[in-house]
Order: C-alpha cells, then structure tokens, then sequence
C-alpha cells in the first residue's frame, strides 16, 4: 500500500512540476511587484526618474528599483554600488525579460530559445553556459546583449511621467555587469 501510495504521489508531483508549476511562476513574475518594506518608494508624477538614479548612484547603492504602471508596463532595475548592472522590463505583461532578451536584443529564435529553455531546465545550468554549449551564443556576444538590453530598458524610463517605483536592498543577478 505504501509503495502504490507514493508512486502515485510521485506521479502527481512529477506533473505538477512539469506542467502546472512553470506557468504558476510565470503567472506570478508577471504580476506588478510591491514591496512593503521598500527603503525608498515613491510617483514618477511627483518625482522624475533621473533624480531617482542619481540619488542611488550618488548614494553607491547596491539593490533593486522596481518601477510599475498602470498599463502593466514594469522595469526592474538592478545596482551594485552605485552602478546600474542589469535592467529588465516586462512590457504590456507580453514577454518575461528572459524572452525579451533573448528574442528581440540576442535576435535569438523561437525554437532555439525553447531549446535553450529545455536543456537549462533539464541540466539546471544558466543561460549563458547553455547558450555558449549549444553553440548559438558566445560569451562576449550574451555579454554585449544584456549591456543592449539594460540599456534599452533603462532609456525607455527616462520618457515615463507615471508611475509607481520602489527601491529594496537586493542583490543583483550573478551574470550582471556594469553599464
């Protein structure tokens, strides 16, 4: 009894992970992020974004600047010491940044990102060393994609009156870099 027992909640843990799992993570880093503890916190409508950057450059923070708008636009943007390291936006709750990246800055296709997507879930390795393995990216290509791609994110900032942002001490992704 105790082996049909946990064979079947094998079973059914095994396709929780598989199917049910994934699209609850993607469901939840789609969802506008809010944070209570936020050590700074404020409204684009009062307070413009250049003096946001610059009072956490100024400051060497090291940490996380979340910025939400109604329209479900979101761009979260990375420090380290002052020093924007990574940026990644989520526009119109459409693409996840990876699939931004990946798609649109890395011109990376459809099937190979799927692909990369498989093997790295399979493998629990990063990105970059599959993309690298697979022969599709190499380190200095990823490297100048995500520098692209946080500049991106953090130029499309610049032009937003509205909108809520938070900063919170985090740290920021292993792979990030200065820009």
């Amino acid at each position: 009894l105790e082996a049909t027992v946990r064979s079947i909640v094998d079973q059914v843990l095994a396709e929780f992970i598989k199917t049910t799992l994934p699209e609850l993570i993607r469901k939840e880093l789609a969802k506008p992020q809010h944070a209570e503890s936020a050590g700074v916190r404020g409204n684009l409508a009062s307070v413009r974004i250049v003096e946001v950057l610059q009072m956490l450059a100024l400051q060497r923070q090291t940490g996380r600047l979340v910025i939400n708008r109604s329209s479900g636009d979101a761009i979260e943007v990375y420090f380290k010491d002052g020093f924007v390291v990574f940026a990644s936006s989520i526009l119109g709750g459409n693409k996840t940044w990876l699939e931004g990246l990946m798609k649109t800055t890395c011109k990376l296709q459809d099937d190979s990102f799927r692909h990369v997507l498989r093997i790295a879930e399979m493998t629990s390795q990063p990105i970059d060393r599959v993309l690298t393995q697979e022969r599709l990216l190499d380190t200095k290509t990823f490297s100048d994609c995500l520098r692209r791609h946080t500049e991106s994110a953090v130029y499309r900032i610049m032009a937003w009156k509205d909108g809520e942002f938070f900063f919170e001490k985090a740290m920021p992704p292993v792979f990030a870099n200065p820009v």
